[in-house]
């Protein structure tokens, strides 16, 4: 079966890894020589239908409102009284509040995650998995250390445009982009995770104990 390709370019950010490659391949061996930076793998991973699409993106965004709420729900319902003052609210209410939302992060990622496994790329996968973890922690911690569900539906979208969308890598929470990866910012940001859980826990804490 013979492949062809088109014009294909892929760019991250203002970087263009692809401009324009056509080519016809017919069956037999094929090497793929370049240089380092030179676009081999990017390539390769558009034609195995690996590189996730801007679509694909997109499922990260419109949860942004049920992430946003899931710390916050009571001081919009103004319930805050009746959540803090119950029995075991740090160890119950809050991790059950986060595990929902990772839970929703894994239910909205499970084709790429499928996808990933299928064609054994651990490291996007790893990645993706990083990314499921860190949402719902940051949108616990802004929502109880802010008592509001708006500082993380501005910060996140600006960072889902910026990362994951546009390519700046140092906010490309789940490892969107090759270069990304190899620079190994899913790392920083699952190194963060524990960071932010700890801040939700903090604030919860004061809040339920008659803490500002």
């Amino acid at each position: 079966m013979d492949l062809s390709i088109h014009n294909v370019s892929k760019c991250y950010g203002k970087f263009t890894a692809l401009n324009g490659v056509t080519a016809a391949l017919q069956p037999g061996v094929i090497g793929l020589l370049g240089p380092n930076g030179a676009g081999k793998s990017t390539l390769l991973r558009i034609l195995a239908t690996v590189s996730l699409p801007i679509f694909r993106l997109a499922a990260w965004l419109w949860p942004v409102e049920l992430w946003s709420r899931l710390a916050a729900k009571e001081y919009a319902s103004r319930t805050e009284e009746l959540v803090l003052g119950a029995a075991r609210t740090l160890r119950h209410q809050l991790p059950a509040t986060w595990l929902a939302g990772l839970l929703l992060a894994l239910v909205i990622s499970s084709g790429a995650i499928a996808r990933l496994a299928l064609a054994q790329n651990w490291p996007q996968l790893g990645a993706c998995l990083i990314g499921c973890l860190f949402v719902p922690s940051l949108a616990v911690a802004l929502g109880t250390a802010t008592r509001s569900d708006k500082p993380f539906q501005v910060l996140y979208v600006i960072m889902w445009y910026a990362g994951p969308g546009d390519g700046v890598h140092f906010l490309d929470f789940m490892g969107a982009h090759e270069y990304t990866l190899q620079a190994g910012m899913p790392l920083y940001f699952l190194a963060l995770t524990p960071m932010l859980l700890l801040l939700a826990g903090y604030a919860r804490r004061r809040q339920a104990y008659g803490g500002s």
